[in-house]
């Protein structure tokens, strides 16, 4: 059975296996981008590059949906 303990343990193994790997990541991509902060991203970094390599690897941008959802909450049709 799952219990608390068991819960935190297996996050904080996840956490340890991608955190590395996945800064990594962000600064090659921001180096290749020539991001000079590339060797030393700060937090508002972090979220910056991953939304562009988010973007850049799949292709999505959340631009257009937003209008959709606020139109859709208006109650204005498309």
């Amino acid at each position: 059975m799952a219990t608390l303990d068991k819960a935190r343990d297996l996050i904080e193994k996840l956490h340890n296996a991608s955190w590395c790997p996945a800064i990594k990541e962000l600064r090659d991509y921001a180096r290749e981008q020539g991001a000079n902060e590339a060797n030393n991203l700060n937090q508002w970094d972090i979220n910056f590059w991953s939304e562009r390599l988010r973007e850049s690897k799949y292709d999505l941008n959340e631009g257009p949906y937003e209008l959709i959802v606020v139109a859709t909450q208006k109650g204005i049709s498309i």
